[in-house]
């Protein structure tokens, strides 16, 4: 693959991609029976994928739109995050929190007793360290404090699993741990079960309309994360680092035109989803040698 595909091409950690390879059947009931280490039943989807890729473009921080949602005919239910980076001021532990309360929310307004609450996992994978400690896998069930024999069973486990940690001294099952690689390096295919992800994501790459999608998605994080990064660092500073982060952004977001107009996007849909004119996208199509249709 050339570094031009490369540039082209979007990895398993692109959220949509994520979306789209687990929101099958096969692998996401095959990946949370590797994570949590035992067998769970036929899973059906509480998001469908038209619902997911109809929100794109809608980034909202204090929402919630679970990457990964679905149900098993035991009752149980499943949360599954992709988590490429950390922000100082969030705290993993209570977002994760947070989605549990909303899983909980969404199972009371269809009229459900508490009696019949099901068990929740939120599972989310880290694309960075947890906890500095080397394990990859980690499960939060719920024990007194005093005597850890005794167990309230709230049904509710949480659930983090790191690409950066190291294997560590508890059982992880090998193709996971293949997969967690695959994660930071696309071209390390290890194992079956990552050949197969693999072959989809390659798969979904080809698809125009999910292509369209994914750099949607990812036009908008960047700018949504250029935009948090900027306020933040503009509290407290001087007016000469000010203006070093004001061009950070400027970069940032020729970057992110740049990657558009190669993808063929309308000037249009780059204006509006950049909030950018299109005099200036132009400018910067001009600058990179980049030929547009008017």
């Amino acid at each position: 693959m050339t570094k031009e595909e490369q540039q082209k091409f979007f990895g398993i950690n692109n959220d949509v991609v994520f979306k789209l390879v687990f929101c099958q059947q096969y692998f996401a009931k095959k990946f949370i029976e590797k994570i949590l280490n035992q067998k769970i039943g036929n899973i059906t989807y509480i998001d469908s994928e038209k619902e997911f890729l109809e929100t794109i473009g809608n980034i909202d921080n204090k929402g919630v739109r679970f990457d990964i949602y679905v149900e098993d005919d035991l009752g149980n239910r499943f949360d599954i995050e992709m988590q490429n980076y950390q922000k100082k001021d969030d705290n993993l532990t209570y977002r994760m929190r947070y989605y549990m309360h909303m899983m909980d929310v969404n199972h009371l307004n269809k009229g459900q007793n508490y009696i019949n609450f099901p068990h929740l996992y939120t599972i989310a994978i880290c694309n960075f360290k947890v906890y500095r400690k080397s394990r990859r896998v980690y499960l939060f069930d719920s024990f007194e404090r005093y005597e850890k024999d005794l167990e309230q069973d709230i049904q509710m486990t949480n659930v983090y699993v790191s690409t950066k940690n190291k294997i560590g001294n508890i059982y992880v099952d090998p193709e996971l741990n293949s997969f967690l690689e695959y994660i930071k390096d696309n071209t390390r295919i290890d194992c079956e079960f990552v050949k197969e992800i693999d072959e989809e994501v390659k798969r979904i790459n080809l698809n125009p309309e999910k292509k369209k999608a994914m750099l949607t998605y990812e036009i908008d994080r960047n700018l949504f994360r250029a935009e948090c990064e900027a306020k933040g660092r503009a509290e407290g500073k001087a007016e000469g680092k000010a203006e070093g982060k004001a061009e950070g952004k400027a970069e940032n977001l020729e970057n992110i035109v740049v990657t558009a107009l190669k993808e063929k996007c309308s000037l249009e849909f780059l204006s509006k989803i950049t909030q950018t004119s299109v005099k200036k996208i132009k400018a910067i199509a001009k600058k990179h040698k980049i030929e547009i249709d008017e």
